[in-house]
């Protein structure tokens, strides 16, 4: 039910970049019926309010996942950061070569000069030309600039670093409001929005919904379909308030929160989303979420090309169609391919690295006794 929830964000993502990456306003001004259904519709393509979905949903799998190793055996750091840096840098590094391998097309010269992309989609989306040190950096993480959506993994790395003591204030009932109050406290002060400190509060809570008691007669399964309804809402509401960004994605995270806390607390499946398809695409989903900005801005200029400037003007709706059909078709092959040969791959990579270096460790401790103890002496460990 998470996968697929994580799928249905993902390509709300895809869709709200494919709202905005032309000046559909202005290609749809001589169309006013069309141009209300436009708004309407991108509104409904709340891409930061599916951004909160992920960090809450991550956080709360990541604590279930721990608690689950907690069962067996005390949980690992070093395994949990193993497992954290193979699940998120193959894809993150594929999507960084597949931005330098498209780039002629990304920033096609004859498309930019077609006045047709928005100013989003001319200058803040790809500010930078790649350089040797943008795109180590971007490798790291650290440079989101060759890849705008790659801002989340940066504040997704952050946190990774510090969940596990977010994991262990969560778990213990008595530190866990001290942890919620904390990271609330944070979100609320007037730090600004470019340093992500109030991302906290959706880690935080995400972290602590597998050790929150159940609401009693609370029903989980409508509770949350509202919240998710409200979520696609929520930015037309705070844009129509006024509330600026940073305390519009706090209404988001307690939205999500609401909503992954009840699917969790629900005790029963909600079959709408554990169709075959929205788990496929939940699979996926991260790939689709990192390949998806530069297969865009590659095939923008193709359609474009394709149907020509005049056509474009004439038929801006069609134009919209098939290149929100082509985005959506070419993501989820690339995603699924990416998903198969790259994330599984280096998934399996880092168990392997994990397990071997945890064996050598062991034959180191088991060789020092064994010669400690034939010579009589304790060894450091004993």
């Amino acid at each position: 039910m998470f996968t697929s929830l994580r799928g249905i964000a993902s390509l709300i993502v895809v869709m709200a970049h494919v709202w905005s990456i032309l000046d559909w306003p202005r290609l749809f001004a001589s169309y006013p019926s069309v141009l209300s259904s436009y708004r309407f519709i991108g509104g409904l393509f709340n891409g930061s309010g599916a951004v909160q979905i992920f960090f809450v949903l991550s956080a709360c799998v990541l604590a279930v996942s721990l608690s689950n190793e907690r069962t067996k055996q005390a949980p690992s750091i070093k395994r949990f950061y193993v497992r954290r840096f193979f699940r998120i840098y193959p894809a993150l590094w594929a999507s960084v070569v597949l931005t330098l391998c498209l780039w002629h097309l990304i920033r096609s010269t004859q498309a930019l000069d077609s006045g047709l992309y928005s100013a989003w989609g001319t200058w803040e989306a790809y500010p930078s030309t790649p350089s040797p040190i943008l795109v180590a950096l971007s490798m790291l993480g650290l440079y989101v600039h060759l890849n705008g959506p790659l801002w989340t993994l940066r504040v997704e790395l952050f946190y990774s670093l510090a969940f596990p003591v977010i994991y262990l204030l969560a778990r213990n009932p008595r530190k866990r409001l001290a942890l919620l109050a904390g990271v609330s406290l944070l979100a609320l002060l007037p730090i600004p929005r470019m340093f992500a400190t109030h991302y906290a509060l959706a880690f935080g809570l995400g972290a602590a919904i597998p050790f929150l008691p159940r609401a009693g007669d609370v029903p989980n399964r409508i509770t949350a379909t509202v919240a998710l309804i409200g979520l696609l809402f929520s930015h037309m509401v705070t844009n129509r308030l006024g509330i600026d960004m940073k305390h519009a994605e706090i209404v988001e995270m307690l939205v999500a929160f609401v909503a992954v806390y009840c699917l969790y607390h629900s005790g029963r499946s909600m079959r709408a989303l554990e169709t075959g398809p929205f788990a496929f695409i939940g699979d996926i989903s991260y790939s689709v979420y990192v390949l998806h900005f530069p297969l865009l801005f590659a095939l923008t200029p193709l359609v474009v090309e394709a149907f020509g400037v005049v056509q474009v003007r004439a038929h801006p709706l069609a134009t919209l169609l098939v290149l929100t059909v082509s985005a959506l078709c070419t993501t989820i092959v690339v995603a699924a391919l990416s998903r198969r040969y790259i994330e599984r791959p280096g998934e399996r990579l880092g168990r392997f690295l994990y397990a071997a270096r945890t064996e050598q460790t062991a034959g180191g401790i088991n060789t020092g006794r064994s010669s400690s103890a034939a010579s009589g002496r304790p060894s450091a460990r004993d």
